[in-house]
């Protein structure tokens, strides 16, 4: 039986369909241990027989040390893969949210290097969760839908001027990722170090056609890439950020500002993946975009 050590959030839709132990066995399937990730020697008891530690860390100013705290102590307690928080984007362009996740990947480039054949790593990129596409409405169990800039419930999208560049945006289902997690966690070869899923890959212009098979009609703003880098933009709507975390004054700057972040890094194509566990697992269907929103939206208003 494998043992899994799972640290963070989103990371109960993963353990949903984690290998479990059969029913007749007295051990729970699932155990809780509380830590606030500060002594590596209390994370190296509790990671202790651990075979794979997946951490789900978000961003927060002691992202970067809780992240490498866990890292040291899988390696202590002799962890044999590591799945650092990642669950995103492959290159961070216009996200300075992501500055943990970058300095976490040059450790662990390090750490590789000065201890070959000990730290066993994988960075899980899905892109942007395909569920997002569904606000408001849930579309999986625990991951709770956040509004994008590609609003299908409002029928409303904002895109950048110009952005015939041919980049593209992957789209995976958080069902997907997770069933590939599962199997990767199975999957007897060495685990790539940039593990891309790709549910679909769109452009600007196939997001917005593929809003309208959808939904019918969406409205489509376009905004100029200067005004978005230099944060001057203004729009008659925009996705809003509304979070206990965030005081109220703060709400609309922020999002604004997190708006442009995404669009100018799918611009760039900081959010298409490589899709290097789709070409590992060939006998997995993934679910197109297409496929789960014609479903996801039958029947709603």
């Amino acid at each position: 039986m494998v043992k899994i050590a799972v640290a963070g959030d989103i990371a109960s839709e993963i353990v949903d369909v984690l290998p479990r132990p059969i029913p007749q066995q007295s051990s729970p399937a699932v155990t809780y241990a509380t830590t606030d990730y500060s002594s590596v020697s209390e994370l190296t008891d509790l990671l202790r027989g651990c075979s794979v530690m997946l951490s789900f860390v978000t961003s927060h100013p002691d992202a970067f040390q809780t992240q490498k705290n866990l890292i040291d102590a899988s390696v202590a307690a002799g962890v044999r893969r590591i799945a650092p928080s990642e669950w995103a984007s492959p290159r961070f362009d216009h996200t300075p949210w992501y500055d943990f996740k970058a300095q976490t990947r040059t450790y662990l480039e390090t750490l590789k290097r000065e201890k070959p054949g000990v730290v066993e790593y994988c960075l899980f990129q899905p892109g942007l969760l395909t569920n997002y596409l569904t606000y408001p409405h849930r579309s999986a169990k625990h991951l709770s839908p956040i509004m994008l800039p590609f609003n299908f419930g409002a029928r409303r999208m904002i895109v950048p001027c110009r952005s015939d560049s041919g980049a593209k945006i992957t789209f995976t289902t958080v069902h997907d990722l997770a069933n590939v997690v599962a199997r990767a966690i199975e999957f007897e070869g060495e685990w790539p170090v940039m593990g891309g899923i790709r549910g679909s890959d769109l452009t600007f212009a196939e997001l917005i056609a593929l809003g309208g098979d959808v939904r019918g009609s969406i409205k489509v703003n376009e905004i100029d890439l200067y005004l978005l880098e230099a944060g001057t933009w203004t729009n008659e709507w925009y996705p809003k950020i509304e979070h206990n975390a965030i005081p109220p004054e703060q709400r609309e700057a922020m999002s604004k500002a997190a708006t442009a972040s995404l669009l100018l890094a799918a611009n760039a194509g900081a959010w298409e993946t490589n899709g290097a566990w789709n070409g590992l697992l060939p006998d997995y269907s993934f679910e197109s975009a297409k496929e789960f929103l014609a479903q996801a939206w039958d029947g709603r208003p």
